[in-house]
């Protein structure tokens, strides 16, 4: 069986998730943009439901996407 490994970059523009074979090499990946909200003047705020919503969006996405290239995502 093979093995995967499941990354997550959540910044400023976007959320992103991916997954890498043993190799290294990107086997699946989506991104999905944030919302930035600027309260006051100097101020910006990050939703962190938002940011949890888009995780497990990717991660739906990164799994859809290895069962179709015939991968295991479990």
């Amino acid at each position: 069986m093979s093995r995967y490994y499941l990354g997550f970059d959540a910044g400023t523009q976007s959320v992103k998730v991916a997954v890498y074979d043993e190799n290294m090499q990107c086997v699946a990946s989506s991104s999905a943009p944030t919302t930035l909200t600027y309260p006051h003047p100097g101020w910006v705020s990050m939703d962190c439901e938002e940011y949890l919503e888009l995780t497990v969006q990717g991660m739906r996405e990164c799994a859809r996407i290895l069962r179709e290239s015939g991968r295991d995502p479990a």
